[in-house]
């Protein structure tokens, strides 16, 4: 038979103990207690989700509506990267140059002319050869359906594709292309191309006035003399896109047409390191990965930027471009990457706002050196957040069993075995094998967790 209870008492630690009358003691949990233990396994579960959540922020308060959440959240993770990506040595614009046309300037209406710009670019070209640049990166879309009225637009089509092939002879010449996504076309459209095979992941490249060339085995035929990449950035900025799969044209979407196309970024990287002697070998070791690096940022005053206005001297767009080769902005450029682009395309970074060539530029930079960090899968993501987040919870475990062991004294302990693992991980992962891993935060954030729940226990 069950006893009834002869005696309740409220402990010290906020427990119902229960006496029966044959000596039997059940102790309950009040309502405080098993809400403190339930708030203390959220936060666990959500410290090991937290690389998880971290990596995809950007779709996740995309596609879901959470309001300030997400911006918190938002916040937060740009405050994270600043953090991880913070470089030992300072940083600084080595191999790029931006030739900027401001929107404000006197030739910034050219951002608005597709054939003003045209003509421009096709005097600016040779100009530009006499600074000697490593590669020429032109961060312009030249579409086809701008500029194409006929008479004159078709000569200034011409003479501009004449350009390109000359100055290409001379210096490689990279050209942007614009990929779009299911997000950039009609609902009917959209429905159209994803019977013929576009998925949510892939690419149409829209047309333009140079057509990318056809593939070889799957890859995009980049032998010159003339090169293309895509300007498509990643969803999360913080990562560096490196190919992208992509149709060549929205009436060519058959899944035999699907080729694998660099991005701008990737591609001018690549042609820098053309003449090195691994033939960008390393660099090429990031396409097999198969998932866009992490990478930190330069802010947009620390580039080199000459204005086109300046470059030319007194001369317009109309007239011949005659820079002065000893001035300073002629030799702000010389023997660099030189992107050419506008200013107006404007993208939220997590070090602020900045147009879309300089991203382009700071993948290059982050690329030639070195500075982008691999994603680990989310199975040995797992698998490291287990393991961690138990080594620093042994020393709390071992308290149960030696009760002079005080609290201060087991935090103490945990958080030294969190500095250990840090520096040993940070040190082979990080720097020796370019991982990029986010347990240091939730891990730590573990440690005052439990610290916060033993504390209310015992008090």
């Amino acid at each position: 038979m069950v006893g009834f209870p002869d005696r309740i008492q409220l402990d010290s630690n906020m427990t119902l103990a229960t006496t029966t009358g044959s000596g039997t003691v059940v102790t309950q949990k009040t309502g405080r207690s098993r809400l403190r233990r339930t708030v203390f396994r959220i936060v666990i579960v959500a410290a090991v989700l937290f690389p998880f959540l971290l990596e995809n922020l950007p779709e996740l308060v995309e596609r879901y509506p959470l309001g300030f959440v997400g911006e918190i959240l938002g916040n937060t993770g740009a405050l994270y990267q600043r953090l991880v990506t913070l470089s030992p040595q300072p940083l600084e614009s080595r191999y790029v140059a931006v030739l900027s046309l401001d929107e404000k300037s006197r030739l910034g209406y050219l951002l608005h002319d597709a054939c003003g710009m045209r003509k421009y670019v096709a005097k600016l070209l040779p100009a530009l050869i006499r600074t000697s640049p490593s590669v020429l990166v032109l961060d312009i879309s030249f579409w086809r359906d701008n500029c194409s009225s006929g008479g004159e637009p078709d000569a200034i089509n011409k003479n501009l594709i004449r350009v390109i092939n000359s100055t290409a002879a001379s210096v490689p010449v990279l050209v942007a292309q614009t990929g779009q996504s299911t997000d950039d076309f009609r609902d009917e459209d959209v429905e159209r191309l994803r019977k013929a095979g576009l998925s949510a992941s892939e690419l149409v490249v829209k047309p333009a006035l140079l057509p990318i060339p056809r593939t070889i085995d799957g890859h995009l035929d980049n032998r010159g003399p003339v090169y293309f990449g895509l300007t498509k950035f990643d969803n999360d900025l913080r990562k560096i896109p490196v190919e992208w799969l992509a149709f060549p044209s929205e009436q060519e979407v058959r899944p035999d047409n699907l080729q694998i196309v660099p991005s701008l970024a990737f591609e001018a990287a690549i042609l820098y390191r053309a003449t090195f002697p691994d033939r960008g070998a390393r660099l090429r070791e990031l396409a097999n990965f198969g998932r866009h690096p992490y990478t930190s940022f330069l802010r947009a005053k620390q580039f080199t930027v000459v204005s086109a206005d300046s470059f030319c001297g007194t001369s317009t767009d109309l007239g011949d471009c005659n820079p002065d080769a000893r001035s300073e902005t002629f030799r702000d450029l010389r023997s660099r990457i030189i992107f050419v682009g506008g200013n107006s395309d404007l993208q939220s970074t997590v070090v602020g706002k900045m147009p879309g060539v300089l991203i382009h530029a700071n993948y290059v930079e982050s690329l030639l050196d070195g500075r982008y960090l691999k994603p680990v899968s989310y199975g040995w993501q797992l698998l490291l957040a287990c393991c961690w987040f138990a080594a620093v919870q042994a020393p709390f475990l071992l308290r149960r069993n030696r009760p002079k062991l005080g609290l201060g004294s087991a935090v103490a302990f945990s958080l030294l075995i969190w500095i250990a693992i840090a520096i040993f991980i940070y040190y082979f992962a990080v720097i020796n094998l370019g991982f990029y891993l986010s347990l240091f935060v939730p891990s730590l954030i573990a440690i005052i967790a439990r610290a916060c729940d033993i504390w209310a226990e015992e008090h």
